[in-house]
């Protein structure tokens, strides 16, 4: 490749019926003016060439690398779905095992409870039944000796008792042992 440099210092040599040597001299400072602007030119576009393919290979290891990110970032993704959807099946299936254990252990405890109440009812029923039999024997006993009869007989105390008939009647009543207040026993439905 020529220079301009290369241009300027050409020298040719002179004959008879020679070109105009300032012609010449003219158009070789045009050519080497427009050589020296070709070569800038190219330079400019080497060094612009240069940086857009320097450019051009970091998108690519850019694009490379966000692509990496991206089929990174997408594994990671499922994998967390993935291990959330086992953890939350783990948490849900130990729910309904404590949920089921719960309810068994209630049931358990209503079982018993049942069978409490029903034996407590059985000797609620046995007794009244021996309540029943000892108050009816008592009754029975009551009549048979006849000292309820006693005082149904006795004459009541007349306003013209003296202070002494009435302190007398005030000493047997209070000697008399005290009439028991009988109370039914209410019936439980079965």
């Amino acid at each position: 490749m020529i220079t301009s440099n290369q241009i300027h210092e050409k020298e040719f040599s002179l004959k008879i019926r020679g070109y105009n040597e300032a012609e010449v001299d003219a158009y070789l400072d045009q050519l080497a003016a427009y050589l020296d602007n070709l070569s800038k030119e190219n330079k400019e576009l080497r060094e612009r060439l240069k940086s857009t393919t320097d450019q051009l290979t970091y998108m690519k290891n850019l694009e490379s690398t966000l692509r990496d990110t991206l089929v990174t970032a997408q594994r990671s993704a499922e994998e967390t779905t993935r291990s959330a959807k086992t953890r939350a099946d783990e948490i849900v299936r130990d729910a309904n095992l404590e949920a089921a254990r719960i309810v068994a252990q209630a049931n358990a405890e209503a079982d018993a409870v049942r069978r409490q109440l029903g034996s407590l009812r059985q000797q609620t029923a046995t007794y009244r039944q021996s309540f029943r039999m000892l108050l009816s024997s008592q009754m029975q006993l009551l009549d048979e000796s006849g000292l309820g009869q006693e005082r149904a007989n006795e004459p009541a105390a007349s306003p013209t008792m003296t202070r002494g008939a009435t302190m007398q009647r005030i000493d047997l009543v209070q000697d008399a042992p005290a009439p028991r207040k009988i109370v039914p026993i209410p019936q439980e439905d079965e």
